[in-house]
């Protein structure tokens, strides 16, 4: 699957970039249903992804209520299954999972 990129940026705020894959469509009853996507950052930008998952791909993150999503008793459906962080020489990048 190709990945695609979000951006936003406007003269008040900085620039944020996002690759993204849509992996899995779960229907819903009388619902739009769920997407699973899979965001890679290229900025660091505060509530990057769940702006661009409401505004760019018109999809609230699940449980997100400050960006519209639906509430959730298990708060937000966002978490990061790798994570990939600069060494201290500033050189190479480290993986962890």
């Amino acid at each position: 699957r190709a990945l695609k990129n979000l951006q936003t940026g406007r003269s008040e705020m900085q620039e944020a970039s996002t690759d993204y894959e849509m992996l899995n469509f779960t229907p819903r009853n009388g619902e739009d249903g769920l997407l699973t996507v899979a965001f890679r950052p290229s900025t660091g930008r505060t509530h990057q992804l769940r702006r661009h998952a409401t505004e760019a791909l018109e999809r609230p993150i699940l449980g997100d209520k400050r960006y519209g999503g639906e509430a959730s008793e298990h708060g937000l459906f966002l978490s990061a299954v790798e994570l990939e962080l600069p060494t201290l020489d500033m050189r190479a990048t480290e993986t962890r999972i």
